[in-house]
């Protein structure tokens, strides 16, 4: 039973073999200042623990900050770049690709199959590369942020083991981007690269309702973050989310008017704090979502 080893560098290509490595890395990065290729090989998961990374990918360009952690896949002329008065320090998972596969092709095979000797032919895997914003009940983000706080806490090789840290953040990765690609299915147009497009300005919209859902947010200003037209901004979000930008800002809201409500605020300075007109206002709203008053919440 190994615990987890963490690699410290500045470059994830120093670290690694200079071929296909057949073993997965965890990198500790910390630096002010310097540019260079990553490794071709690796699928990858990225984390920013303090400060902002940018990186350049053959299709697109991201700006990683701790609000968010990067999905890339294997592939040559990949770039890193710090350039910071302050030291900027990270995190980066180096998944090998036969790894993942393999765990792929298990996971996809019944288990009777599995007692029979049998399982899934392997084959190619390929993400959607985006930085994800942390999601509070997706496997994926909690899995990550608890790597982040045994890393603060300095307890890592005692918390994780390499060989089940490496297949539980694995199936955790598969299973997140399951998910992505089965709400990509969702929507009508043919072109993979379109339907990934547009889930990342669906999840532009996301991040603006996020910050700002306290405030008055317009179908507007969620269509111009998006570079969509009102209609097909509503429209894709609704096809990819499974509700309305509207309901999801009601959904945000009503979670924090439930935290409000249990650390005692009174119901009028909830209303006017999570922008219902009136406290009768916040109750009808409460009573629909919930089937209760939100003085339920008090107990």
């Amino acid at each position: 039973m190994q615990p987890l080893r963490v690699l410290h560098s500045n470059s994830l290509r120093s670290s690694a073999p200079t071929d296909e490595p057949d073993r997965n890395y965890l990198v500790y990065s910390e630096a002010r200042s310097f540019e260079t290729e990553l490794h071709p090989f690796l699928y990858s998961i990225k984390l920013s623990l303090r400060g902002c990374e940018k990186y350049w990918l053959p299709d697109r360009d991201y700006q990683l900050d701790p609000q968010h952690f990067l999905i890339t896949n294997p592939a040559p002329h990949t770039y890193v770049r710090i350039d910071s008065e302050q030291s900027v320090q990270g995190l980066c998972i180096g998944f090998a690709p036969r790894f993942l596969q393999k765990l792929a092709a298990q996971m996809s095979t019944p288990l009777d199959a599995i007692l029979e000797g049998r399982e899934n032919r392997q084959q190619a895997i390929r993400f959607l590369e985006h930085p994800y914003a942390w999601e509070q009940n997706e496997g994926l983000s909690i899995f990550l942020q608890g790597l982040i706080r045994h890393w603060q806490a300095d307890s890592i090789e005692t918390t994780y083991n390499e060989d089940q840290f490496f297949w539980d953040l694995g199936e955790s990765l598969l299973l997140q981007q399951q998910t992505v690609y089965q709400s990509l299915d969702r929507l009508e147009q043919r072109k993979k690269s379109t339907r990934e497009e547009l889930y990342r300005r669906v999840q532009q919209m996301e991040q603006l309702i996020q910050a700002n859902y306290l405030e008055d947010l317009k179908i507007e200003d969620l269509a111009r973050t998006a570079c969509l037209s009102k209609y097909h901004a509503i429209r894709s979000y609704q096809k990819i989310k499974g509700q309305s930008p509207y309901q999801r800002i009601l959904e945000l809201r009503l979670a924090k008017a439930r935290e409000l409500v249990e650390a005692g605020l009174p119901l009028a300075e909830v209303a006017w704090q999570t922008r219902f007109s009136d406290r009768r206002a916040l109750s009808r709203s409460v009573k629909k979502q919930f089937g209760h008053l939100p003085t339920a919440w008090r107990h």
